[in-house]
């Protein structure tokens, strides 16, 4: 069973696992000039996003799968693929992800309000249309618990697929 921690307690080891990935992040991108806008906007969007994973609660699985997110994002982790959000406020960010659940793409839609997802086999497998389906019906199912109205069409390049996402709040 998880152990709850305070919040004080959850908080002091969140930014020790904030601050630990952000040097990760800067150090294996050539220590990035912080003036780097897309440097700026990706971490404040990890940083944003985890925001929204604090709000699953202060026990330690908590705390355990934002440090499991956070290790996914450093480049020198193998994952199985990127997924980049784009068209949105900030224009270009992505995360490093094994499965789509690893991610609530809902949340990342409230914080960047993105209108395509481009996604990037890391191992270089092919998009077959059956994989490409099963995708996109678990995107549309995580979409639609939080928004009533999705609108998904793809498009399969070899490695990639991009997804032109239409999300209104209201029907």
């Amino acid at each position: 069973m998880a152990k709850l921690l305070s919040k004080q307690e959850f908080e002091s080891k969140l930014i020790v696992l904030l601050r630990q990935w952000q040097g990760e992040y800067l150090d294996n991108f050539g220590g990035i000039d912080m003036r780097n806008s897309s440097a700026e906007d990706q971490i404040e969007f990890i940083r944003e996003y985890v925001g929204l994973m604090m709000l699953d609660g202060h026990s330690t699985d908590n705390l355990n799968r934002i440090e499991r997110f956070l290790l996914m994002q450093t480049s020198g982790r193998e994952a199985e693929m990127q997924i980049i959000f784009t068209g949105g406020n900030p224009d270009y960010v992505y995360v490093l992800i094994d499965m789509l659940r690893d991610i609530d793409v809902a949340d990342v839609y409230a914080i960047t309000e993105f209108n395509t997802i481009i996604t990037r086999s890391e191992d270089h497998r092919i998009w077959t249309r059956k994989l490409a389906k099963e995708f996109i019906e678990e995107l549309r199912g995580d979409l639609e618990f939080d928004y009533p109205a999705v609108k998904l069409k793809y498009n399969l390049n070899k490695e990639n697929m991009t997804i032109r996402c239409t999300i209104k709040e209201e029907v």
